[in-house]
């Protein structure tokens, strides 16, 4: 742990400086994004119906987030006018801020996060760009060791409008993409629909569960006989169902008022134990108003919880202050997007004055961005474990050591034999009827 946490605090500058050079890969990730959201809100406009609602909600989603519901469409295509390029750049930069402090989690078999109060999943976009920019990077570079991108991204929102515009926005990703290859995993929808009562072990056991069942029935159609304990060690092996923990949870300005945090208490601290040992939870917010009060329960609860966290990162940074490219695309996108709402424009040309100055004009070079502030808690491993804490690990373990099942998951029979090769390589074998080698019956 410490050598790695050298490395990072050792290439940091090197990595900053060529990440914020014009026709870097962040860049070339950042455009993509910004020209599918400005794909997304054409499209979505050219109806002019869809723009004077879109155009009622514009106040609304910059002034009073913490208050909405985002159970329409208008709704949320405005909240990703104003927000989705503008967080995606702010959590690319407390991801820098981490790594130049030795504190990104780094995975030999790629990380996990999940984003909580997610909405369009800026956080989950841009976590998922920095690790696939930084795996290159080191590749490109000649770094030691070997990075690798996320291995899982989740997300959680109860926000029912979001769950079409997800799906389109990352097919305008993957189409506004010159190398698939390269863009961060789409998210077609949400992992978790509230916070209340949330835990990451519940959807894990369901998730054994479920492909037990399935594990189950399969091998009955095959006529192969599994006991009771085979099938849950075969579910455990394919790693098909969601982590008991994360590497790196982010709120982007989800935590928004101290009756929040004091209603969410037990969720909160929740978050702090879902957490790997070297993870991170990753709070990002403004800077004034109730703000500091917030900060200050956060602080309570956070580092006061089981296992306890410590404090790694508490700063006041400038939006995209250090990478004048990514400020002015950002600023593009969002006049760009608000160009398109002209599409209504008797409803725009009433609702102009009352936008923030910067933007009144349309002007890009009139856009400011203000400041925002950056906690990070850590998880420090090597302390004394449970062992209710210890079987989870060795769970984690498991799971990274048997990999994903090689159709991910969706082709049962295909996934059985996987598991059978990798849980039973001594059984008997033959072929099956769909071509892939089944276990012969337990001697037990």
């Amino acid at each position: 742990m410490a050598s790695r946490r050298a490395w990072e605090r050792s290439v940091a500058e090197q990595w900053a400086r060529d990440a914020a050079a014009d026709g870097s890969l962040r860049h070339r990730l950042l455009d993509e994004l910004c020209m599918s959201i400005e794909s997304l809100v054409r499209e979505a406009v050219s109806d002019g119906d869809i723009a004077t609602s879109v155009i009622a909600e514009l106040l609304l989603t910059l002034r009073h987030c913490d208050e909405l519901d985002f159970k329409t469409e208008a709704q949320c295509l405005a909240y990703v006018c104003w927000h989705l390029a503008d967080r995606y750049g702010r959590t690319q930069q407390a991801l820098d801020a981490l790594f130049a402090g030795g504190h990104l989690p780094v995975r030999g078999r790629g990380a996990s996060i999940v984003e909580v109060g997610s909405g369009p999943a800026p956080a989950v976009h841009a976590t998922g760009d920095f690790y696939r920019h930084l795996s290159r990077w080191c590749a490109d570079s000649g770094q030691p060791g070997h990075m690798v991108p996320l291995l899982r991204a989740d997300t959680l929102d109860r926000g029912l409008g979001w769950g079409r515009l997800l799906h389109t926005l990352s097919e305008q990703r993957l189409l506004a993409s010159a190398a698939p290859e390269l863009t961060g995993d789409a998210v077609l929808h949400h992992s978790y629909r509230n916070l209340r009562a949330f835990s990451v072990r519940g959807p894990q056991q369901e998730g054994i569960r479920r492909m037990a069942q399935s594990l189950e029935d399969e091998s009955d159609r095959s006529d192969e006989y599994l006991s009771d304990r085979d099938v849950h060690q075969l579910a455990l092996a394919s790693g098909a169902y969601p982590p008991s923990a994360y590497d790196v949870i982010v709120t982007c300005n989800f935590l928004t008022n101290t009756s929040f945090t004091t209603d969410f208490e037990r969720e909160i601290r929740e978050l702090a134990y879902s957490l790997t040992p070297g993870g991170i939870l990753l709070i990002l917010g403004a800077t004034r108003g109730i703000y500091p009060q917030v900060y200050a329960q956060l602080d309570r609860l956070i580092t006061s919880a089981r296992p306890k966290l410590k404090q790694v990162l508490n700063a006041e940074l400038g939006v995209h202050e250090n990478d004048s490219l990514t400020r002015r695309r950002v600023a593009t996108q969002i006049v760009k997007t608000l160009n398109q709402l002209e599409q209504a424009p008797a409803e725009f040309e009433a609702v102009r004055p009352e936008l923030p100055k910067d933007v009144q004009n349309l002007d890009v070079t009139e856009v400011r961005f203000g400041r925002f502030t950056v906690r990070a808690y850590k998880r420090e491993g090597g302390g004394a474990f449970s062992v209710r804490e210890r079987r989870r690990m060795d769970r984690r373990r498991a799971e990274q050591t048997a990999g994903r099942p090689a159709d991910g998951g969706l082709g049962y029979p295909s996934l059985l034999g996987d598991c059978l090769s990798t849980a039973s390589g001594t059984a008997r074998r033959r072929p099956s009827a769909y071509g892939v080698p089944q276990a012969g019956r337990s001697a037990g």
